[in-house]
């Protein structure tokens, strides 16, 4: 009987044939930009709020699920800040997790991308959201744009968070396009 199983981990996809004793290890492919520089290793995530094409990526002390595009690079996402304040004013928090190994950017309650830039929550200062009590929240664009700011009630606040950092993706200096290959080539 002839039978594949797949089984897909962070850095390699082992595949078995039911009528072979040992499976074989195939690379993930990889994502480089147009000189051939590493970007990341290639995942699919089928996500509703944005595309599914992206790359692991270590940036600081955290690994990211960043979204791509071919033509574009790194795709936008938004990201929201929350304030101890009523009124957005002084330190600026973004959720955070601590039990996750992997944070993926998207527009709500998370890590995210706005104009090119990353913002997550600095190692060191991350808290259980009860010991911040947040008066007030602001929306970013994922073209980077301040949207108004507003009271958090009603608002799902992040359950961790972490004062805000920020990363300018640009410093990569990755060059689109970006394509596939597998590593090694």
């Amino acid at each position: 009987m002839m039978g594949v199983l797949l089984l897909p981990s962070f850095f390699v996809a082992i595949v078995a044939r039911a009528d072979e004793r040992t499976p074989k290890r195939l690379e993930l492919p990889m994502v480089v930009d147009s000189r051939g520089k590493i970007v990341g290793t290639f995942f699919f995530v089928n996500r509703i709020d944005l595309p599914g094409s992206s790359v692991l990526r270590k940036i600081g002390e955290f690994w990211y699920l960043l979204p791509i595009s071919p033509m574009k690079g790194f795709l936008p996402t938004g990201t929201e800040f929350f304030y101890t304040t009523s009124n957005c004013s002084g330190t600026a928090y973004v959720a955070a997790f601590p039990d996750v190994f992997v944070l993926l950017p998207r527009s709500a309650s998370d890590a995210g991308v706005a104009n090119g830039i990353l913002y997550y929550p600095t190692p060191g200062s991350i808290k259980p959201s009860t010991s911040l009590v947040f008066k007030s929240a602001r929306l970013i664009s994922p073209d980077g744009k301040s949207l108004n700011c507003g009271t958090t009630k009603g608002f799902p606040l992040p359950n961790f968070a972490g004062k805000m950092a920020t990363f300018d993706l640009s410093t990569l200096g990755f060059v689109t396009p970006f394509k596939l290959t597998q590593s090694g080539q």
